[in-house]
């Protein structure tokens, strides 16, 4: 991790104190599991990438991911991913945010719903 990505980090932790960096997969499939006993297919819900960042929100039922500039590009595979996981979380009440933060800490947060209507197949 480049000086810039860990004052980025340091920058975006001040505004989100829960943000975590590391085990997403992990975190994730157990609140997928617990999530699983009270809503009935919410097992069925999986993010196939590791974001830079991430926070976890039960109370409000909210994930946010955060992707750094310049550390993983957004590839078009990657924005099909985040709008179908988007629209599975949408099926469940819950809320699946994007917010990209380039090198300076700016935050721009990204319109997923727009994304997976763009991913579906036309015809």
């Amino acid at each position: 991790m480049s000086q810039n990505e860990i004052e980025v980090f340091q920058k975006i932790k001040k505004r989100y104190p829960s943000i975590m960096r590391y085990k997403f997969k992990k975190v994730m499939n157990m609140i997928i599991e617990e999530m699983a006993d009270k809503e009935e297919g919410f097992e069925e819900i999986r993010i196939d990438f590791i974001p830079d960042a991430y926070l976890w929100n039960i109370e409000k039922k909210e994930c946010i991911i955060f992707e750094i500039e310049n550390t993983n590009y957004i590839d078009d595979v990657k924005w099909d991913q985040l709008g179908f996981a988007y629209a599975d979380f949408e099926y469940y009440y819950w809320h699946l945010r994007l917010i990209i933060v380039n090198r300076f800490g700016d935050e721009s947060e990204q319109d997923l719903d727009k994304r997976y209507w763009e991913a579906l197949p036309v015809g």
